[in-house]
């Protein structure tokens, strides 16, 4: 079957007037916000779902952080489908899944929650985020070229990916759910052949660049009743297509800030290389280290809290800025209480609750979705307002009470991607020039 004449994007639907997002983890919030932010569009990214009333408020795009990834299938989707209920109905209101995009979490449950609750039958699937090495070719799941089985991600420990299927993945949660997979050149075949049978189905799209998922995108825009649901890419070309994003270039600028901190929470090797190149480049963060395996037991615990208190009260004594981090290897034991970032953002928070500085003049950058959730709750942040990427994938926003927030997800960048946060967030002698990172 081919297109019927008149298929074109933001031809036949009523101008987008409001987007709600929802991310089953807190970094991946922030980095769909941000691609939404714009002079013409305000975003909003709130810290989870109790309060979806919230959305009516003059913001454009609302985010909700469902924390739903660390979830079991059947709980996830019972918060996704409670929370989809109460999206407001209309002609301009537009609904965005945002999943990982190495597709961990209870994908295929959550899409089938979504839908039931919004009375819709397609999802289009396509978590591509080609600017972060993750691609979609024939189905399966790639990063960086490699199926995401042989990568880290097949081999992590906590969640390890051990299936590189679209469909499969998707049939982890759900294998109720119909799965076909197609290009964009032939998605919009795919979409009519389905509206006709008038059955539930996920639809699974190859993208492997920017224009790939721009194709998509475009589609999309003329299909209010279908389910988009995909990373940070995907969101990136749909607020092209629905009309929210600038032709205006992005702005820079360097954040100038009283105190700096750089937290790592995350055991990605990823994370791990880009705290290496921060201690040799710039000298100026002093990185202290906590020690996973003495978390383990209440007695060893206190002993090393006390221990890594007094590094952190020597370092700010002696300088404005401090990087702060797990320690590097994979423990597979769990502490005697709460989790591993759950300790290294309670002391962060602490010392930051200490400082005689306001919140405005405080920076963090941290590093791992838990570990930021777990900080920006502590110090008290309800939502975000993003405000700009400092490099692709890892936004700065400014909390409703003036903290300034940079997330990263631990994964995500290159190895200079905390050198680029330090020197956006303070750095007077060298200003921050993204094209020298």
């Amino acid at each position: 079957m081919t297109a019927q004449p008149g298929w074109s994007a933001k031809k036949l639907c009523a101008p987008v007037t409001h987007v709600t997002v929802f991310a089953d983890d807190f970094s991946g919030a922030c980095d769909t916000g941000i691609v939404f932010k714009s002079p013409v569009c305000d975003v909003l990214v709130h810290l989870d779902t109790t309060d979806m009333s919230a959305q009516r408020g003059s913001q454009r795009v609302d985010v909700f952080h469902s924390d739903t990834r660390k979830y079991p299938a059947v709980r996830a989707a019972a918060i996704a489908g409670d929370a989809a209920r109460q999206v407001p109905s209309g002609p301009g209101q537009r609904v965005y899944q945002k999943i990982d995009s190495t597709m961990r979490g209870s994908v295929g449950a959550e899409v089938n929650a979504i839908l039931t609750a919004l009375g819709w039958n397609v999802a289009v699937l396509c978590p591509a985020f080609p600017a972060m090495g993750r691609t979609v070719v024939s189905g399966r799941l790639l990063v960086d070229g490699q199926p995401i089985s042989t990568t880290d991600y097949g081999r992590d420990p906590r969640n390890p990916i051990s299936l590189d299927a679209l469909a499969d993945l998707v049939h982890q949660t759900d294998p109720t759910l119909d799965v076909r997979a197609c290009t964009p050149g032939t998605l919009v075949d795919v979409l009519l052949d389905l509206h006709q049978a008038g059955c539930r189905c996920v639809i699974a799209v190859d993208a492997t660049t920017t224009d790939d998922l721009q194709q998509i995108a475009d589609v999309l825009a003329d299909c209010p009743n279908v389910l988009p649901v995909g990373s940070a890419g995907l969101a990136r070309a749909l607020a092209s297509s629905w009309g929210l994003s600038s032709t205006d270039p992005p702005r820079h600028q360097t954040l100038r800030v009283a105190r700096s901190f750089i937290v790592s929470g995350s055991a990605n090797p990823r994370s791990i290389s880009q705290l290496a190149v921060l201690a040799v480049e710039d000298p100026r963060y002093s990185i202290v280290r906590i020690d996973k395996g003495q978390l383990l037991t209440k007695a060893d615990a206190d002993q090393e809290i006390s221990s890594v208190n007094q590094q952190i009260r020597q370092a700010m004594a002696e300088n404005s800025v401090l990087a702060v981090a797990l320690s590097d290897e994979r423990q597979p034991g769990q502490p005697y209480q709460g989790t591993f970032e759950s300790f290294v953002a309670s002391m962060v928070a602490d010392t930051i609750k200490a400082l005689p500085e306001q919140l405005s003049d405080i920076a963090i950058t941290a590093g791992g979705a838990d570990t930021c959730l777990s900080l920006c709750r502590m110090l008290g942040v309800r939502t975000l307002a993003p405000q700009e990427e400092v490099v692709p994938g890892l936004p700065w926003s400014i909390a409703d009470n003036g903290l300034n927030v940079i997330s990263k997800a631990g994964g995500f960048g290159d190895d200079r991607a905390l050198l680029a946060c330090a020197r956006f967030v303070h750095d007077p002698s060298n200003p921050f020039n993204p094209q020298e990172i």
